[in-house]
């Protein structure tokens, strides 16, 4: 095939058979067929539909049934996935992970063999665009590599580790540092029981992954390591010592909650009889979470386990003291061992003494508060014979690389357990109330630090005298700042500041310009544009914050969040120790990054939908790379806090050319896949402020009709109306007549909700003339549609009809199946008017099956409640109950008054159809208030005409 084409149209086929029936839009095009150092052709549209025209011809002399289509610049392949190698490849694989999965390692083989089969050499080889490189990539480690995984893991599971060693040769020469590998390799050998082999090639990667800083790696290899070759470790007998030390500190009386800790505490530090265990358990968390408040505690109430004494020191890693050294550990041990007289030896002599007295003894060691791995390097060797029990506020995974690290991650406290320790911090003679008192717990975020100190202080912390938009902000860095006394500072900020003077300098950065970010988690990648560093820099940076326990991982794998206190911490050290200028660049460019981004998803969901001009390009930022429908959900759905923040902030912070943009790119994806009509409300209005504020009346007009839409669902239609009215007189001055048009057919639906299908259908009239003039065949099949909508509540339903096939035909053509529903929605309620109930069925479920895929919710919606309407007239009344209950529930989510209001009404009717009297009333009371609400009077007087009458005679 490949013979009958040219290299640029073949580039052009490539890309559109790896997204098969999927829209690409011409830029993507460009982006594989020519090469960046390459001038693109003049006309790049008339270029690709000569190029699209010989794809054409090729597929057609083979035989291929396809359908090739350019809709304004967007072009989509329809072809039989199964006749493409890529996608076969890819069915193939998923089909093996499922035999693996159901213990089939025979199948898995089968399927990969076949799969790995179809491998040609590298493909797409010849096309050297970027992203088609990346393409390349993104196949080998997603799907390629993966298929030789279960490969190999089924020749293991059929007992041929021999091949499965042949395969790793080969693929370890290609792929030398893959992790994967290196452990399916150790498995290998330990399979064919060369142990010493698996050792030494254990040994050298380890040695390599700790020498490139891959310490995470490393850790779970020698976890891998460990598991092959468990052994259980035999104890000596313990010999109780003339006098044990106990060198802990006093317990702690006020201690409050943690018991699930306490007993994982014990879990970790003994076998199954109860018996003591040593090595060595890390309680790692954030500063002032209560890491050694918890270790006390434990260690006193474990104190009988260990009759040969208990060993402490603080380390002072974060403190304003000067950190201990390893001789001063060494020595203060030995002297209360007892072997004071000792001390005048050379370390060496010392090591070997403390190292001799505790091999045999059943004892607890606790350094609390290590720096890092470096501090307690060389002393953990000496206590081999011991349960040692470090806290740190790092993770210290340099020490998980030479010991099997247990470890305990010491979280914030519950909320009943934060106010707890509050009461008793605050003392029985604390006059604030009790609602006070549980915001003021909630303002620490679960640090016993912080509620420990509010508590002593907390007569200089009222919450009553704060308010605002910042009161909260406000009331934390008041907090950050209690605690200074004449003799030590220990406010929150102080201790926080401990950890973050530990910190490299790129980190120290990071943690100040991050915490300005709007929202509540971020991803790598917006990071990476706040700071101006490359995102693998900036992932390397936030590993180091995480291991800090500075930040703290989100939900996602490469998603962060701070804590609150210690991101009010962080913006102080950032107003202190960077110039205003800074931040605002380190903000302008997070908000660059959403905007970018966001466009990009609109345009991969909604190709056809406007978008507003660009913003100065900031620098340091890297231009978006292409979604594809599936990516731009997920970045829909994992960003829409943060997009919402983003909008607000921006707003009042003066950042208006993105507080309008970023509404307008978006949130028409929220309005149409989810239950966001208040946060798109919010959005909105903050757009129209900050249009307004910039003086750009375009913007503001295209704001304001946003925003009249949000309230048009919101069933607040005299607002609404007020702000189209403001939106069509922008329009009109600025001449911009698709603005106009848009204005009007939002104030015809307006006009249809109110029930004046006259008024509507003029409104609708000058819209379609507007259509007309500006050739927008989008903009003239939506109008068509409601145009019929109007007409059919007009009792026109011959006409309606005819609007509705016209729209429908033009919706197939734009590919548009939210309006195709809505078209035969229509069409079914003509024909239900009509008595065609059966084919009124047929069309609602078949609009039905085009947008419940695409979680299109409010035109979801409108299929239900008007398969409910036809249930209805068929006297289906079980049927009909269950379509408008599905309906009503959609309304509610999302909190979209029109459809509340028509599916109350419809509930009403069934209930009366069905003599249910309480039922009839309970919902026909509530679409009277809202279609009250809606100023749609003859509905309201029709409603409460027939509540009135009550249902027919001879129903109970």
């Amino acid at each position: 095939m490949e013979a009958g084409i040219t290299p640029k149209a073949r580039a052009m086929l490539a890309s559109l058979l790896v997204r098969a029936g999927g829209a690409v839009s011409a830029g993507t095009l460009v982006d594989w067929v020519w090469d960046e150092e390459k001038e693109h052709p003049r006309n790049v549209l008339g270029t690709l539909d000569n190029y699209a025209t010989k794809i054409r011809n090729l597929l057609g002399q083979h035989g291929m049934t396809f359908k090739l289509t350019n809709s304004r610049g967007t072009f989509r392949l329809e072809v039989d996935r199964k006749s493409i190698d890529f996608h076969i490849f890819g069915e193939r694989l998923r089909t093996a992970r499922v035999h693996i999965e159901q213990g089939d390692p025979a199948g898995a083989m089968e399927q990969v063999t076949s799969a790995l089969s179809l491998l040609r050499g590298p493909p797409l080889d010849d096309l050297t665009s970027e992203p088609a490189a990346g393409w390349r990539y993104g196949f080998e480690q997603n799907q390629v590599l993966p298929a030789h995984f279960i490969r190999l893991t089924g020749l293991l599971k059929l007992d041929r580790a021999a091949d499965a060693l042949q395969v790793l040769e080969q693929l370890q020469a290609e792929h030398p540092s893959s992790y994967r590998l290196h452990r399916l390799r150790m498995t290998t050998l330990h399979a064919l029981g060369r142990r010493q082999d698996e050792i030494e090639y254990f040994t050298r990667v380890r040695r390599q992954m700790a020498q490139e800083g891959d310490l995470h790696s490393a850790k779970h290899l020698t976890k891998h390591h460990e598991e092959l070759h468990a052994r259980r470790a035999t104890s000596r007998p313990a010999m109780a010592l003339a006098e044990p030390p106990q060198m802990l500190p006093h317990d702690i009386t006020d201690f409050v909650g943690r018991s699930a800790l306490l007993r994982a505490l014990d879990a970790l530090t003994s076998d199954a009889k109860g018996r003591p265990l040593r090595g060595v358990v890390l309680v790692e968390g954030m500063p002032g979470v209560g890491k050694t408040a918890l270790a006390v505690r434990w260690a006193h109430r474990a104190k009988r386990r260990y009759p040969d004494g208990i060993l402490y020191i603080d380390l002072h890693g974060f403190s304003q003291y000067r950190e201990v050294d390893h001789a001063t550990i060494v020595d203060s041990f030995l002297t209360h061992l007892g072997h004071g007289k000792s001390l005048s030896r050379s370390l060496g002599q010392k090591e070997a003494l403390l190292r001799e007295t505790l091999s045999a003894k059943v004892t607890l060691t606790v350094l609390d508060n290590a720096r890092d791995s470096a501090q307690i390097r060389e002393i953990v060797p000496l206590l081999a014979g011991s349960l040692v029990l470090v806290t740190s506020r790092q993770r210290l995974s340099g020490l998980s690389t030479g010991y099997s690290v247990r470890r305990i991650v010491v979280p914030q406290l519950l909320s009943d357990e934060s106010l707890a320790l509050l009461r008793v911090q605050a003392g029985a003679q604390s006059t604030v109330d009790e609602q006070s008192l549980e915001e003021l717990a909630g303002l620490c975020g679960g640090l016993p630090l912080a509620l420990t100190v509010l508590g002593y202080n907390i007569a200089d912390c009222q919450i009553k005298d704060a308010d605002g938009v910042d009161r909260l902000s406000a009331l934390r860095r008041r907090l950050l700042k209690l605690g200074a006394t004449g003799d030590q500072d220990v406010t929150p900020h102080s201790v926080f500041a401990q950890s973050y003077r530990m910190l490299t300098t790129p980190a120290r950065r990071a943690f100040r310009l991050l915490s300005l970010h709007f929202g509540y988690d971020f991803s790598v990648e917006v990071a990476a544009a706040g700071l101006g560093r490359p995102k693998e820099e900036v992932g390397d940076t936030l590993a180091t914050l995480v291991g800090a326990h500075l930040i703290s991982r989100s939900n996602g794998v490469e998603r962060y969040r701070y804590h609150d206190l210690l991101r009010e911490s962080a913006r102080r050290f950032a107003a202190d120790d960077d110039i205003p200028a800074e931040c605002g660049a380190a903000e302008r460019r997070m908000l660059a990054f959403y905007l970018a981004q966001a466009i990009e998803a609109d345009r991969a969901l909604i190709p056809e939908h406007p978008l507003p001009p660009p913003m100065p390009v900031e620098p340091q930022i890297q231009p978006p790379s292409v979604m594809l429908p599936r990516q731009a959900r997920i970045f829909f759905a994992e960003e829409r806090a943060n997009l919402v923040s983003s909008v607000l902030q921006a707003s009042r912070q003066g950042y208006h050319g993105y507080a309008w943009r970023l509404p307008n790119a978006a949130f028409t994806f929220y309005e149409e896949h989810g239950s966001y009509a208040e946060d798109c409300r919010l959005v909105r209005e903050a757009a129209v402020i900050s249009a307004r504020a910039e003086g750009n009346e375009i913007a503001e007009g295209s704001s304001l009709l946003y925003l009249a839409r949000s309230y048009m669902e919101l069933g607040q239609l005299e607002r609404a109306k007020e702000y189209l009215d403001i939106s069509l007189g922008c329009a009109t001055r600025a001449g911009m007549a698709r603005a106009q048009l848009s204005t009007l057919y939002h104030l015809g639906k307006l006009e249809v909700l109110r029930d004046n299908h006259e008024a509507a259908a003029a409104l609708f009239e000058r819209s379609l003339e507007l259509a007309r003039q500006e050739h927008d065949q989008e903009g003239l099949s939506w109008t068509k549609y409601y145009l019929g909508v109007a007409l059919r509540a007009g009792g026109r339903t011959d006409d309606a009809m005819i609007h509705f096939h016209e729209a429908k035909v033009a919706a197939e053509e734009l590919r548009d199946e939210s309006l195709q529903a809505r078209c035969l929605c229509g069409m079914a309620a003509v024909l239900a008017d009509r008595g065609e109930h059966h084919m009124a069925a047929s069309y609602c479920a078949k609009a039905l099956r085009l947008v419940e895929p695409a979680q299109d919710i409010p035109a979801t919606t409108l299929v239900h409640l008007r398969l409910a309407e036809v249930h209805l007239a068929r006297e289906a009344l079980g049927a009909a109950r269950d379509c408008a209950g599905k309906g009503l529930s959609l309304a509610e989510e999302g909190n979209r008054v029109p459809a509340m209001a028509e599916a109350h009404r419809l509930l009403g009717a069934i209930a009366a159809g069905s003599g249910d009297r309480a039922a009839t009333s309970t919902h026909r009371l509530r679409a009277i208030e809202l279609y009250s609400q809606l100023g749609n009077r003859a509905m309201e007087l029709d409603l409460r005409r027939r509540l009135e009458e009550g249902p027919p005679e001879g129903t109970t």
